[in-house]
C-alpha cells in the first residue's frame, strides 16, 4: 500500500516469502544478533540494545548527510519469529519488521516470510522511499544472506 507522495497516511509495505538454503536457528541467530547490525547491514551506523531483558535497542543509520537514530521493541519466539517496532523516533511515523521462520522440505533449509512496514514523519521522505523502495529491501535481503554465509 502506497499513498500518493506518501500523502494520506498510508503506510509503505513490502513482503516476501522465499526458501533459504539455512536452518531456522542459524537465521534466527544472525537476525536476532542487533548488536552485529551495524558490522554488515548498509546505512546501520550502530546498533546497541539498550536492556536487551525488554528487547530495546537504538539504532543510528545514515545514509547521504542524512542521520538518524531510532529505539526499536525487539521480541523474539526462538526459533520461529521476531518482530522489531520502533517506538521512538524522529524519523519514523512507523516501523515496523517481522521474519517469520518456518521448517523448510529438507534439512538446512527454511521458509523466511519477512515484511516491513513503515512511515517517515517527511512526506518528502516518504516520496523518496516509495521510488527505491524495492532496491533498499533487496540490497538488506542480501546483506542477511551474505552474513549467512559467513556464519557457516
Amino acid at each position: 500500500r502506497r499513498g500518493f507522495f506518501g500523502g494520506g497516511g498510508d503506510n509503505t509495505v513490502h513482503e516476501e516469502r522465499r526458501l533459504v538454503q539455512h536452518s531456522r536457528e542459524k537465521l534466527f541467530d544472525v537476525v536476532s544478533d542487533v548488536e552485529s547490525y551495524s558490522t554488515f547491514l548498509p546505512w546501520c551506523t550502530r546498533s546497541v540494545w539498550l536492556d536487551e531483558a525488554k528487547g530495546e535497542a537504538e539504532l543510528h543509520v545514515g545514509f547521504r548527510g542524512i542521520n538518524e537514530r531510532y529505539i526499536s521493541r525487539v521480541s523474539a519466539q526462538r526459533p520461529s519469529h521476531i518482530e522489531a517496532t520502533s517506538v521512538d523516533s524522529e524519523l519514523f511515523e512507523e516501523l515496523c519488521s517481522s521474519w517469520h521462520l518456518q521448517t523448510g522440505p529438507t534439512a538446512g533449509q527454511c521458509w523466511v516470510t519477512f515484511r516491513v512496514e513503515f512511515r517517515f514523519k517527511s512526506a518528502m521522505y516518504n516520496q523518496v522511499a516509495s521510488l527505491f523502495l524495492d532496491d533498499v529491501v533487496k540490497t538488506m535481503i542480501r546483506a542477511f544472506e551474505d552474513e549467512l554465509e559467513k556464519a557457516k
